[in-house]
């Protein structure tokens, strides 16, 4: 079945109509995905599908998403824990030899700075060799090189440890995609649910899907 997009104003049925076509999806033993924007609307979806008496609907979060097309895909992701991605961080930053940047690192909040930069380069499907390169074009400046080499390092160091951060669970699992054409082959339906933007992982992974 080819893709379909539905819009309309809030409150118009567009999860009343989601819902029943997955309900009478999963009635002919279909396999049934729907993607909605947090854990509470799953929560209030798989009501709403208990209460009319459905069963075989898997409601996710794009997070939810990726994490199952990873076990499927037997590619196995330690996700980090924020504690711990903090950490980690530290430990890639005092190990790196900073000059610009050398006067702040044991200042309260460049740590976490630095991983809000990275969570918005991986959403937008920023890689490494990307950004360098767009460094390069801007003329190498100090702040942007070194930003560069400690993305790098970081992407390279949880490639490497099999770890990713939250934000790298939806790339992740679009490489599980692209390594495997017949992960997630077999799904009957998958619905996506109450969004009004995505981040350009987020449609990366997306569109992968619809061509299956």
């Amino acid at each position: 079945m080819p893709g379909r997009l539905i819009v309309a104003p809030a409150g118009a049925g567009k999860t009343a109509f989601v819902l029943e076509r997955a309900r009478q999806t999963a009635r002919a033993w279909g396999r049934v995905r729907v993607v909605v924007g947090s854990s509470r609307q799953a929560q209030a979806g798989y009501r709403r599908l208990a209460r009319d008496g459905a069963l075989g609907v898997r409601l996710h979060t794009l997070s939810g998403l990726a994490r199952e097309l990873l076990d499927l895909a037997a590619a196995p992701c330690t996700l980090l824990t924020d504690p711990i991605q903090i950490r980690f961080l530290r430990a890639l930053v005092d190990q790196a030899d900073l000059d610009y940047y050398a006067p702040l690192v044991r200042m309260p909040g460049f740590i976490r700075a630095l991983r809000d930069l990275f969570v918005e380069l991986t959403r937008a499907d920023v890689g490494p060799a990307d950004f360098a390169r767009q460094v390069r074009g801007m003329g190498s400046e100090p702040r942007l090189a070194e930003l560069a080499r400690l993305y790098a390092a970081y992407r390279a160091e949880l490639d490497a440890r099999g770890w990713s951060d939250a934000a790298g669970l939806i790339p992740c699992a679009a490489r599980a995609l692209q390594d495997d054409p017949a992960l997630a082959a077999d799904w009957d339906l998958l619905a996506v649910d109450g969004f009004t933007r995505f981040h350009a992982s987020e449609l990366t992974l997306l569109r992968l899907l619809s061509q299956r």
